[in-house]
């Protein structure tokens, strides 16, 4: 609802990225740094059988730290998901499958695209239910999330939603 009313085409995960660029630009030392984050992203299309397995890419993007209005971050940002969802990610998902049908090829990849100069965080979000859940017939008030970091990473941030709220994990 926030991302639509100011920025039509924006989504919760460009909300949850602007936000998190913001609060992370009150602990840069210096206001011009580069924050880049590496996004996961399921590769899975509608049409697809569930039980193919794992389909998973991701895409690069600048997190607009230096911006102070949380409206052009938010804006700056959906620009560049925008583009790199379609094609970033697509692209990396074929090259990686094509190098580790290659076999030893495929790590020296795995390695450059972890190293710390390529991503300073990394961000994910998972739609959870959309309505209400119960275990053993107690309601379900919120789900929490954490995955930890990248090897030779800080930090790693991971968000879940329920039924229209958002947890937010730091690890």
């Amino acid at each position: 609802q926030i991302a639509r009313a100011s920025h039509p085409r924006a989504t919760v995960n460009d909300v949850l990225l602007a936000a998190i660029g913001g609060g992370l630009r009150a602990w840069l030392p210096a206001a011009g740094a580069r924050l880049r984050a590496k996004v996961p992203v399921s590769m899975h299309r509608a049409e697809e059988d569930p039980r193919i397995g794992n389909r998973d890419s991701f895409f690069f993007v600048e997190l607009a730290a230096s911006e102070r209005d949380p409206g052009a971050r938010l804006e700056a940002i959906g620009a560049q998901t925008r583009v790199r969802k379609r094609t970033d990610a697509e692209t990396l998902h074929r090259f990686i499958d094509d190098l580790r049908a290659v076999g030893p090829l495929s790590r020296p990849m795995e390695r450059l695209v972890a190293d710390p100069h390529a991503f300073t965080v990394e961000i994910s979000n998972l739609r959870g239910p959309r309505g209400p859940i119960s275990v053993a017939d107690h309601s379900v008030r919120e789900l929490l999330t954490f995955a930890e970091p990248a090897q030779r990473h800080a930090l790693r941030i991971t968000a879940i939603s329920l039924a229209g709220r958002i947890a937010i994990g730091l690890c």
